[in-house]
């Protein structure tokens, strides 16, 4: 869908947006990420961003992004459609961890089976994280709103 002209700036700033769920998503790629050591620039470059996307600072990042960037009538509706889906992911990853690995790791965290179901989970997460991240960077670098199937419609909900 194209809104008018997405100019570079709002390309790079739309990109950028989703170095936040791919820092959060890091905890989850334990397993793969010692696996592959081809992943170490990647880690790399996203480590710094998750300083702003745990505890504290995630709360207040999220609360500014949304307060300063997605609420601002001023800033392109690029930006802020992407700003927007990256904070949804965001928040579906926070969701995951607490119901799967905080839960469950708590009450069944003793239990082989479920310890490999975990981390096969882990596993898919990061990798289906990953995945729909680098798509979006590329959809906003061809300056395309990157079109995530349910996590859109809720995005093109909020973002007027």
């Amino acid at each position: 869908m194209w809104r008018g002209a997405n100019g570079p700036t709002d390309r790079i700033f739309s990109g950028l947006a989703y170095m936040l769920p791919m820092a959060s998503a890091l905890p989850f790629g334990s397993v793969v990420l010692g696996q592959f050591s081809f992943l170490v620039p990647f880690v790399a470059l996203v480590a710094p961003f998750s300083a702003f996307t745990s505890g504290f600072g995630g709360l207040l990042v999220f609360i500014l992004l949304i307060a300063l960037v997605i609420n601002n009538q001023r800033i392109s509706h690029f930006i802020r459609y992407n700003v927007m889906q990256s904070l949804l992911l965001m928040i579906v990853l926070t969701l995951l961890e607490l119901v799967f690995f905080r839960f469950f790791g708590q009450l069944l965290g003793g239990v082989d089976f479920f310890t490999m179901i975990l981390q096969v989970l882990s596993n898919t997460i990061f990798l289906g994280t990953l995945g729909a991240c680098c798509f979006s960077i590329v959809q906003s670098a061809l300056g395309r709103y990157p079109e995530i199937p349910a996590l859109s419609d809720v995005v093109y909900t909020q973002v007027r």
